[in-house]
């Protein structure tokens, strides 16, 4: 009898645990920042930028004082580069990127390897 129980608790745990997880997928935004090569300085101001925003944007409902009204979470995956993320921008992939300046110039300008789609951004 005391497997059972032992078990059954463990069942109801388990499922519970489960529930808040959900909770919390379902209310939190989602959001990906490209950034470089993972030695490089993109790549660790990303990951820099997540973890800020994993420490204070945590919402009121998953239990902090002073939490906002809906909860945050962000990727940083490693990508090629400048280019790569203008890219993947401009084609909703990302919501954010890191980039050089120069490029940045072209994509809005329509020059250098920007000319063909000049409507990147």
């Amino acid at each position: 009898m005391k497997k059972v129980i032992t078990s059954l608790s463990s069942a109801l745990l388990i499922f519970v645990a489960s529930l808040s997880f959900t909770g919390v997928a379902k209310s939190a935004e989602f959001f990906t920042i490209g950034t470089g090569g993972p030695t490089g300085v993109y790549f660790q101001t990303g990951n820099a930028i997540c973890k800020m925003l994993h420490k204070s944007a945590i919402a009121k409902e998953h239990g902090r004082k002073k939490g906002i009204d809906k909860a945050y979470r962000c990727t940083a995956p490693s990508t090629g580069g400048s280019n790569y993320n203008i890219g993947q921008i401009a084609a909703g992939e990302f919501q954010f990127g890191v980039a050089q300046s120069d490029w940045q110039y072209h994509a809005v300008n329509g020059s250098s390897k920007w000319e063909v789609n000049s409507t990147v951004i």
